[in-house]
């Protein structure tokens, strides 16, 4: 895949070793990778989407989160992985 500056620190990082990505990373991103290779990225998205729902279950159940600030955290990962769901679906060749 080359240098795409996967686990480079950004700008807007304050230390730690995760990077932020901005939208316009992401499209240099995709223009750098191959659709099997995107397609994948996706999946992983959307992995991720599950793991953090269930942080904010954890969290809840742990009085650290609302039940309405969960059921809004949760209606947004839903709307997350519904936009996911449609990016992976129109990307994937038709038979």
């Amino acid at each position: 895949m080359g240098n795409l500056g996967i686990g480079d620190r950004g700008s807007g990082n304050r230390g730690g070793n995760k990077m932020i990505m901005t939208f316009k990373d992401l499209l240099v991103w995709q223009e750098a990778m191959n659709l099997k290779e995107y397609l994948h990225f996706l999946s992983i998205a959307n992995g991720s989407v599950t793991e953090l729902e269930t942080h904010i279950l954890i969290a809840e159940r742990l009085n650290l989160l609302s039940k309405e600030k969960t059921k809004y955290l949760q209606a947004q990962l839903q709307t997350v992985g519904k936009l996911l769901s449609a990016m992976r679906k129109s990307l994937i060749p038709s038979p």
